[in-house]
């Protein structure tokens, strides 16, 4: 106290914060009007520190009412605006993250049926944005039709039956007249006595890119399986961490001699399809270091034992985040039996001509 008393706001501030004090104080004692709860932020001289005091000035009167002086009350509120500052930087953050994510929110008062949403939730959709109480039902109309009752039936699920939570994904009208889809998520905060939700938030996040992204991998996948299942040329897929055949077609199983369903879950050497092993572990190195072949050339064993020629290629792909090698195989062995017979037909013609040559110059000779 002995620090304060026969001291001004000179001693104690800024000459710029002690100049507004001042003026504040003389507006109070020459207009007799209290100056009530008024927030002054300062930086405490010699510290640096930053303070903020909620300031109140009241006109002091003696028995005459004649304004004598005035009182004055300084609350220090630093704690509590340091912690309102925390919040609103905290508050911001989560606002930039919803608008970065596109995430829109809602809340619903379902006691006194008032709802609520967030400015993004209704630009995310190209609305125009209320900042006031929105309509629920608005928006339950701008659902797909074919959406509509599944939708209601998620939200009377939380209301009639005591779930606590729900989460859809649906079509909701666009403000250009098309349907983006959305993924919705809804809680109950609040229940009465009897365990009816008395309130309720949630969120909406556009998931129409993602949408779009599984119904083209769909149809991908779509073509994948037709041209896989009726290519012409014998086709499997096997796991590269084991050598296990996942799938394979038709025109494979016939090759091998095996059902589909005898080669799915088993390895070519559990299926001893590979007559020389020794050229099997030279093609699985060669595949491994490069992770595809070109056309090549193996002999084959099938389900009876018969040998024959192979021609194959395969190629590495993903399959669920998982490495896999799909393998093209063409069965040559009636062209190489072929060729083996062009060959020996022409060695045969060859000979032939030689003989007869050498017969020729012998009777040359002769005559």
């Amino acid at each position: 106290r002995e620090d304060i008393i026969g001291k001004s706001d000179i001693d104690f501030h800024s000459p710029e914060m002690a100049a507004k004090f001042v003026a504040d104080e003389q507006r109070v004692l020459q207009s007799g009007q209290s100056l009530l709860n008024e927030e002054n932020h300062f930086v405490l001289p010699g510290t640096g520190k930053d303070i903020w005091h909620l300031i109140s000035r009241v006109p002091w009167r003696d028995s005459q009412g004649e304004i004598i002086g005035f009182i004055g009350i300084n609350r220090d509120i630093t704690e509590r605006e340091v912690v309102e500052q925390k919040l609103h930087e905290s508050e911001k953050r989560f606002r930039l993250t919803l608008e970065a994510a596109q995430i829109g929110i809602w809340d619903w008062d379902v006691k006194n049926d008032q709802w609520y949403a967030s400015p993004l939730y209704y630009t995310m959709l190209g609305y125009e944005p209320k900042n006031e109480l929105g309509s629920r039902d608005e928006w339950i109309d701008r659902v797909h039709p074919d959406d509509r009752d599944l939708v209601n039936g998620k939200i009377q699920a939380v209301l009639s039956q005591h779930l606590n939570e729900y989460q859809y994904e649906a079509r909701i009208r666009h403000r250009d007249g098309t349907y983006r889809w959305q993924h919705v998520m809804g809680f109950g905060t609040e229940r009465d006595a009897e365990g009816k939700v008395g309130r309720m938030l949630g969120i909406r996040m556009d998931i129409t890119g993602r949408k779009h992204a599984e119904d083209e991998l769909r149809a991908s996948e779509e073509r994948f399986s037709k041209a896989f299942r009726l290519s012409p040329i014998g086709t499997a897929i096997f796991r590269a961490a084991d050598g296990r055949f996942v799938d394979v077609n038709d025109i494979f199983a016939k090759l091998t001699g095996f059902t589909p369903e005898e080669i799915i879950g088993h390895t070519a050497i559990e299926l001893n399809l590979y007559a020389d092993f020794e050229e099997r572990a030279s093609i699985i190195r060669t595949l491994q270091e490069r992770g595809s072949l070109e056309p090549f050339e193996f002999q084959t064993r099938n389900k009876s034992g018969q040998i024959g020629v192979g021609l194959s290629a395969t190629t590495e792909i993903d399959l669920n985040g998982e490495k896999h090698y799909l393998s093209l195989v063409l069965d040559i062995t009636e062209r190489k039996r072929a060729e083996k017979e062009r060959r020996e037909h022409l060695w045969l013609l060859e000979s032939m001509d030689q003989i007869n040559k050498a017969i020729q110059g012998t009777n040359d000779l002769e005559q």
